[in-house]
Parts: structure tokens; sequence; C-alpha cells
């Protein structure tokens, strides 16, 4: 498990190829923590620069130095303000890492999104041709896209006969929709069994068109 939090960074940077990323990208599908993780990892990083800057303070302050007081007051209250800001740095650090803690961890407390409200999360509207006819027989429409219209129109039955023969006509592209539209109503319905088999085949295949939102979807659902 280690070895994939050590990998965070040089996936970010797009420097993870090959096996590794396949195998990162698998356990980031399923492993909310590591997802978590990879969300706020601009923000770790830049508390943990906050906190190195903090320790070499620390060095500078221990070493000694001559107590003496300067003739002008002017400058002796200049150098006692310098320290009070000085002891206040810790408290500020201190603070910081409690509040990327509380970040961090915030998502383990919020209530689980309802079938409902994933299925509006990761639906996408229909910007494509108007369908012409209840039937939808217009033949310059592709199957898949006939369905989306209906479903975005609130024809949810229409719609899944409509992607159902599109997935057994094997359209190449439009099978790939297809597989993708029938996952969200089949959540929308709270079909498991349904929604679970079409968003394993999404998620394992890394060419699949929808791969990367049925990772976000996984996601969510775990």
């Amino acid at each position: 498990m280690t070895e994939f939090y050590e990998h965070i960074g040089d996936y970010i940077g797009g420097q993870l190829t090959g096996d590794d990323l396949i195998s990162f990208e698998q356990e980031l599908a399923v492993n909310k923590e590591l997802q978590e993780a990879v969300e706020n990892h601009d923000i770790v990083e830049e508390l943990l620069d906050l906190m190195w800057e903090e320790e070499a303070r620390k060095v500078l302050d221990e070493a000694p130095i001559e107590e003496t007081i300067p003739s002008k007051p002017s400058l002796y209250k200049k150098e006692t303000k310098t320290r009070s800001l000085r002891r206040f740095v810790p408290l500020a650090a201190a603070l910081l890492v409690l509040l990327a803690v509380g970040f961090l961890f915030k998502d383990h407390f919020k209530a689980p999104l309802s079938n409902e409200q994933l299925f509006a999360k990761h639906y996408s509207e229909y910007m494509g041709q108007t369908v012409r006819g209840e039937e939808a027989t217009d033949s310059e429409i592709s199957i898949c896209d006939q369905g989306h219209y209906y479903l975005d129109k609130g024809d949810i039955t229409t719609a899944k006969k409509l992607f159902l023969l599109a997935v057994n006509q094997k359209a190449n592209s439009c099978t790939q929709k297809s597989y993708w539209y029938l996952c969200l109503i089949y959540l929308k319905e709270g079909n498991e069994k349904e929604r679970d088999g079409l968003l394993r085949s999404m998620v394992n295949n890394k060419q699949h068109n929808y791969h990367s939102k049925a990772v976000k979807l996984q996601a969510d659902l775990n």
C-alpha cells in the first residue's frame, strides 16, 4: 500500500508510466484514502515546506547570541517585537497542520450521496441534434444519441430500449456511450448488479471512451 502513496508526486507530474501507472490507477479507482491523498497533495506539500522553514528558524533561534540592549530605545522595541513574532510562528504552524488534517478527513464525515444525487453529478446534458418523431426514427442521429436525447427528456424507458439496442448491435463508439448511460440509468433505478457489471467493464478497460468517468463514479460509490 505504501508504494502507491510514494508514487503520488510522479502520478500528478505525469512521470508515472507503464505497469506502474496501470497499477496506480486501478488502486486509485477503489481506494478512497488514496484519492483524497492525490486531491490534497499540493496542500500537504505546502505544509511540509512550512514545517521545514519552521525547523530552520528554530535552529537559528537556538544559536547562542549576545544579549545586548541597543543604545536607542526604538531599536530595542523592534528587537522585542521580532522575538514575539518568532514565538508566534510555532502556534501558527500548528494551526495550519490542524486545518490541513481537518480538510483531508472532512469527506469521512459527509453523508453518502443518494442514487439520484450521484446520477445528477455524473450525468451530462444532451447537446446534440433534436430527434424528430416520437419513435426516434431519424436516421441521421445515432441510436445512442437518440437514447441520450430521451434520457435528457426524462423518458427512461425509451432511452433504455435504445441504449440496449445499440449495445446489442456493437456499434463501436456508440456502444461505449450506451454502456455509460445504461450504467447511469441502473444507478438511478438502484439496480446495483447491472450497474456494477457495466462499471467494472469500463474501469478495467483503459481504452474505453468513458474510462475516466467510470473511475470517478466508482470512487464516489466506494
